[in-house]
């Protein structure tokens, strides 16, 4: 078996909001993997209040003198709050610790000051395995790269059939076939020759069997054509004649003996197996990567331009209001693209392409701006 890459984007998305204790379960799976050590839990240890702070997160290194491994999601920035009080607790029960190995789920850029400060203070030595080389390890050692999927696989598989993230607002134009005229004019002309059709049909294949899976939904011939026409119109006369021959070429196994569709011969239904679902879940994570990365970008425009001014509930409010505006304009924009190579330009009102106006729009409401900050910019 080979280890299967993991984009960070999906890594980052499966750590973000991960809980202490699932993150203990990973982890000693991780350092089975790597280091070959055994744990023994201390939580059962009962001396002056110490099970409390030392948990099951704390545990003991076996075949190391002294060692020991804590398991953290904590906030960075209480690391060595965290890492201090688990080794004066150790030495109030009667241990005398040497090493502690400190894995967390975050990032820790100053890792070697922590290392530093610890040893200086009370003489044990700190290994870090913070988020960065716990991603390493998932994409470099293969019994990490199984645990991973051992134990993130109801992750991927909810992420996989969520498919792309929703847009905050849908345009008016939106079920207005000319919004597909510029990839049919290039399907149709330039790129017949590339095959781009297969591509193109292929992806929209797996989007409609997004929601798939081997134990429940599967879907017929039919059920995806049906599916594709309703999302992409114009696909019934371009793309829809080459499904047959996709469905089958998709369906046979590849010289790794892996099939990009799943084909249930007793009834002629087809569902995505779990490493398409998988890059479907890495699609998504990205996405939603992507997302968050412009919403914070823009927040702190915000405060940059306000000088600070903005309380948090307004920050929010503001900070929404300019990505919906965004992903609305260039929406809005891209149906004035297809309107021109449909010579449709007349049907598009100037207010299509006004910013304001669009803010107005994602807004829903008229906005009350005092005239001198009317054409102010954010």
């Amino acid at each position: 078996m080979q280890i299967q890459p993991i984009h960070e984007d999906l890594f980052s998305h499966v750590m973000r909001d991960i809980s202490g204790a699932r993150f203990e379960r990973f982890t000693k799976q991780v350092f089975a993997s790597v280091f070959g050590e055994s744990f023994t839990p201390l939580g059962g240890v009962h001396d002056g209040g110490a099970d409390g702070l030392i948990s099951s997160f704390v545990q003991e290194v076996t075949g190391k003198a002294n060692t020991f491994a804590q398991f953290s999601a904590t906030d960075p920035g209480k690391a060595k709050i965290k890492i201090l009080s688990t080794v004066v607790m150790l030495k109030k029960v009667g241990r005398a610790p040497r090493q502690v190995i400190y894995a967390t789920s975050e990032k820790l850029p100053k890792a070697d000051l922590i290392v530093q400060e610890i040893f200086d203070e009370h003489g044990v030595m700190v290994a870090i395995r913070d988020y960065e080389r716990v991603y390493r390890y998932v994409n470099d050692d293969l019994g990490v790269n199984q645990a991973f999927f051992a134990e993130f696989a109801p992750d991927i598989d909810r992420l996989a059939k969520a498919a792309n993230i929703r847009p905050p607002v849908a345009s008016e134009f939106a079920r207005d076939p000319t919004v597909f005229v510029f990839l049919n004019h290039e399907l149709r002309d330039r790129f017949s020759r590339d095959h781009l059709n297969s591509r193109v049909l292929d992806a929209l294949i797996y989007w409609t069997l997004r929601a798939t899976d081997p134990d429940g939904l599967r879907m017929n011939r039919e059920q995806v054509a049906d599916e594709i026409q309703l999302a992409f119109p114009t696909a019934k006369s371009v793309l829809l004649p080459l499904l047959d021959s996709r469905l089958a070429e998709l369906s046979k196994k590849g010289s790794a003996g892996e099939e990009r569709l799943r084909l249930y011969k007793s009834d002629n239904t087809y569902c995505l197996p779990f490493s398409m679902r998988i890059s479907l879940a890495m699609e998504s994570a990205t996405a939603e990567a992507h997302q968050r990365g412009f919403r914070s970008a823009i927040a702190l425009r915000l405060v940059e331009e306000s000088g600070g001014k903005l309380g948090n509930g307004e920050l929010e409010v503001c900070a929404e209001l300019v990505f919906v505006t965004v992903h609305r304009y260039f929406v809005d924009q891209g149906i004035v693209l297809a309107a021109f190579y449909e010579r449709r330009l007349g049907e598009i009102q100037v207010a299509d392409q006004v910013v304001e106006d669009t803010m107005v729009k994602a807004n829903g409401t008229y906005l009350s701006i005092p005239p001198q900050q009317e054409h102010a910019s954010v």
